[in-house]
């Protein structure tokens, strides 16, 4: 009886031409397929090759791969230049060892042979000629480890000077290239007037100057010289220009007579009134 009662209430209410029904449904064109579907622009796609196999990236990826790939390579450079320096300092510190041993070494085999040469060797030969001539043999090999030893020194000075002469001149080489790139006519005559202008009025000796191979050094000294130009051009224009406002103008003197005829000294206008006159007078004849 309940559940009958119920359905039927719902039945009359659905059917009942006298009950409004809130529709609920969609409308029918919400589920029509327009046969329409958004098309997504797809990325522009580049080829790139990594590790021997090539892939295709957008480009806005690849980009950004090349970026990292600079910061990459600059990274790597720049610490390379940085363990090369190290190794440079390192193995200066290491030669300059080497020196100071060598050194170290020919100042004692000097002292030995100093003090051989101030023995009494006749006093030791007539006391004990078998000690005496023990010595001497000493002071031989002495003498020749001396000279072994100046030569071997002499030898490591001058390979460590050749090489910093050609490490020098190499760099002096790079340093010419830099300033021909950006100082205007640079050249050897231009280097001289700066070596000339240095000595003049900094006191830099032409040897302090042959060593330096910074760039920054030259263009700097480049900077100096053509503002001191400039200085000395502009005083002699204002020197010129202080005379000329305090020049007298040109008089003739009082015991003088005026130039006659057509005279280098007179105006522009006289000059000209005069040669007009001549060719009239001219012309009458």
């Amino acid at each position: 009886m309940y559940e009958a009662e119920t359905n039927s209430g719902l039945d009359d209410a659905v059917e009942s031409p006298g009950v409004e029904v809130e529709n609920n449904t969609l409308d029918d064109q919400s589920f029509e397929d327009t046969g329409e579907q958004e098309v997504l622009d797809e990325p522009e796609l580049e080829e790139v090759e990594h590790e021997g196999r090539k892939y295709k990236l957008p480009k806005a990826l690849v980009s950004e791969r090349m970026m990292q790939q600079d910061y990459t390579r600059k990274t790597t450079e720049l610490a390379e230049a940085r363990k090369a320096l190290e190794a440079e300092r390192i193995a200066e510190v290491q030669a300059n060892e080497e020196l100071r041993e060598d050194y170290g070494r020919v100042h004692a085999l000097k002292a030995q042979v100093k003090a051989f040469r101030e023995l009494n060797w006749n006093a030791l030969n007539a006391a004990d000629p078998g000690e005496a001539q023990s010595l001497w043999m000493t002071y031989q090999q002495v003498q020749q480890a001396l000279g072994e030893a100046e030569g071997a020194l002499k030898t490591k000075v001058d390979s460590r000077l050749q090489s910093q002469r050609e490490t020098l001149a190499k760099a002096m080489q790079e340093t010419g290239q830099t300033l021909a790139r950006e100082i205007k006519g640079w050249g050897p005559e231009l280097a001289n007037n700066l070596a000339g202008f240095a000595a003049k009025n900094y006191g830099v000796s032409q040897r302090e100057l042959a060593e330096a191979a910074d760039p920054r050094l030259w263009k700097l000294l480049h900077d100096a010289y053509k503002g001191r130009q400039a200085q000395q051009t502009q005083r002699v224009a204002e020197d010129q220009k202080a005379l000329e406002e305090v020049r007298p103008a040109r008089n003739v003197n009082k015991g003088s007579s005026p130039p006659t005829g057509l005279d280098d000294r007179l105006s522009n206008a006289e000059w000209q009134r005069r040669r007009n006159a001549q060719i009239a007078a001219k012309n009458r004849r």
